[in-house]
């Protein structure tokens, strides 16, 4: 049954919880692992098999007998395979290129067309002869709202940064000379509240000084007075917090 690296929703995983709709086990049973444990998932296996263990289940694994059994075919299962299905065409899966491009030399030496592709690559099966067409985004993928972003994109990384550090947002106001007019305002959620009141002034006060400090060539070039500004604004956050937040700035030309 599944379950051997511990996934949560799998049949051994759910019998172990004694969720399963079906299948029970209990005293004088014997649960066989025939697997090793994948890197990363020890915590979920030794949680499945120690809630065997609590029902009285005996529990074997490789460390108590040779009970490994792979789940991959091996040259001789997969030609045996080929003359079952009689395929015209393969697409190998499953594994490093180097396991890829083995199983396609062995079905070209089966008669077998082989066709090869990269993550993401679209393979047409007609009207014409197969071939790949185009290419779509790959990775794992996260809903967030009403769009799908990557997982490991920066929108996610920005959540998590934000999540540790907050964010913080400067604004302030310049003629197109580059003289600044008025205060500075600060915005940081996750850092200040309304309570912080005096500090958020004494950081606005800061950032206006170290502000007008800057060479006026660069405060009448809005991406290069931008940038600086939003290098001020880190600076003085991270004495005052210790923290490294995303930091963004707003210039208002008046």
């Amino acid at each position: 049954m599944t379950g051997s690296q511990g996934e949560p929703r799998s049949a051994m995983a759910r019998i172990a919880a004694d969720t399963h709709r079906y299948a029970v086990l209990g005293e004088g049973d014997t649960a066989i692992f025939s697997s090793r444990m994948i890197p990363g998932n020890e915590r979920a296996i030794t949680a499945v098999q120690d809630a065997l263990v609590r029902r009285g289940v005996d529990v074997i694994t490789d460390e108590d007998e040779f009970t490994h059994v792979s789940g991959h075919p091996a040259r001789d299962e997969l030609l045996k395979l080929y003359k079952l299905v009689r395929p015209k065409y393969i697409v190998p899966t499953h594994g490093e290129w180097r396991h890829l491009s083995s199983q396609a030399a062995l079905a070209e030496e089966a008669g077998i067309i082989p066709l090869l592709l990269e993550n993401g690559d679209v393979l047409q099966f007609a009207p014409s002869l197969p071939a790949v067409v185009d290419s779509v985004p790959t990775g794992r993928l996260a809903v967030d709202g009403e769009r799908i972003v990557p997982l490991k994109g920066g929108v996610l990384a920005a959540r998590r940064r934000m999540l540790f550090n907050g964010v913080v947002m400067g604004s302030f106001a310049a003629d197109s000379s580059g003289r600044l007019l008025g205060q500075a305002r600060i915005s940081a959620p996750g850092l200040l509240d309304d309570t912080d009141g005096k500090l958020r002034l004494e950081v606005e006060e800061e950032f206006l000084e170290l502000l007008s400090d800057l060479p006026s060539a660069l405060r009448i070039q809005d991406a290069a007075f931008t940038d600086a500004a939003r290098a001020v604004l880190r600076r003085i956050i991270g004495k005052r917090f210790g923290k490294r937040p995303i930091v963004e700035v707003h210039i208002l030309r008046i």
